[in-house]
């Protein structure tokens, strides 16, 4: 398989293929989770925390704010 790359003026020139109408009105049960595995207590301890895009070394807490566009 090769890696395509595009400039940002490409990217900005590419059709938006997003049913947006279809995501704003989905429900969560229309959400298909079957390919995504149940988290385990063994996949938090053994997970790694970022923060600005660097590893923490010691845990701690980190803000994540997510904004919805609508």
């Amino acid at each position: 398989m090769a890696i395509k790359t595009y400039t940002t003026k490409q990217i900005r020139r590419l059709k938006d293929r997003t049913d947006w109408d279809y995501i704003r009105n989905m429900k969560d049960g229309d959400i298909d989770y079957s390919d995504i595995p149940e988290p385990t207590d063994e996949m938090f301890a053994n997970g790694t925390f970022y923060s600005y895009g660097k590893p923490v070394e010691n845990k701690t807490s980190v803000n994540l704010s997510l904004m919805m566009r609508y």
